[in-house]
């Protein structure tokens, strides 16, 4: 069999499996072959063992398991990154976040970053390549995640990185070294609620929902860390955070109660308000 009549075999017995460019992607994975290359070779004729190896993992994909589970891998911003069950997969709007960091860290000079929540620390290892003189403190409250992000720290060969657990938000968790050091702190926060039906099946089924959902719909996390982050901001520090659809009007009045300055809005690929910049008065 070769490979253009794998594709349509693929297809043609699987059609819960909607998209072409994941079958392609897996394809590329196991053969070893760019995306290019697949649409190149089609004639190449496959093993069986190369048949019996892409079959069990069409079939896993057949039954909703994301890709990147499958595969181990997701490229996000510059990088490939590891991923596993115990983290979220890194989802390309999330990019915007990193391009907004990058734009507010000098090239040059001694800058300190937080990632709240870092999970595979995509975001906080993506500033941190691009900027190598930067200090950056990944925090996560899951031991799984943790061991993701330090691989995948290992795996770029950053030094200048710190993976630290504790549960942001937590007053028992506590930094004091670190208090009003930080100039930037990026975060990715849970921020669905609860029974949001607009969650796509495999997203629920697959991803953990610790980094998922929060109480008070969806807006428990952003505020918790919004007052933890406070603390380790120096006057001045910028916070940028990823928020849900619609959620900037609830979130609004906690920064009225304190001492950040209005915020600015940046919005996704689909032109929806996703992202919220703000500063630490001083």
């Amino acid at each position: 069999m070769t490979l253009k009549e794998l594709i349509e075999h693929i297809k043609n017995t699987n059609p819960t499996i909607q998209e072409l460019r994941e079958i392609e992607d897996l394809l590329g994975f196991y053969l070893k072959l760019s995306w290019s290359q697949i649409k190149m070779k089609g004639d190449q004729v496959l093993s069986a063992e190369q048949r019996n190896l892409i079959m069990k993992a069409v079939e896993r994909l057949a039954l909703g398991e994301p890709l990147a589970h499958i595969t181990g891998t997701k490229f996000f911003y510059k990088s490939e990154f590891y991923v596993s069950p115990d983290v979220l997969i890194p989802r390309p709007e999330t990019e915007i976040l990193v391009e907004q960091a990058l734009q507010r860290v000098p090239k040059q000079g001694a800058f300190q970053i937080m990632d709240l929540g870092a999970g595979s620390g995509c975001i906080g290892l993506s500033i941190a390549k691009e900027r190598p003189c930067t200090n950056v403190h990944l925090i996560e409250a899951s031991r799984g995640a943790l061991i993701v992000a330090q691989k995948n720290q290992e795996n770029l060969g950053l030094r200048q990185v710190q993976c630290i657990h504790g549960t942001v938000g937590d007053c028992a968790f506590k930094l004091e070294h670190l208090r009003e050091q930080i100039d930037l702190i990026v975060a990715n926060p849970p921020y669905i609620a609860k029974g949001d039906p607009r969650v796509e099946r495999r997203v629920h089924h697959f991803e953990p929902h610790q980094a998922l959902y929060a109480d008070n719909q969806g807006l428990m996390w952003i505020h918790k860390w919004l007052i933890w982050g406070y603390d380790y901001l120096k006057p001045g520090g910028v916070f940028i955070f990823e928020f849900g659809q619609d959620q900037e009007r609830a979130i609004l009045p906690l920064l009225e109660k304190m001492a950040y300055t209005t915020p600015s809005l940046v919005k996704d690929y689909a032109a929806i308000n996703r992202f919220m910049i703000v500063h630490k008065k001083g």
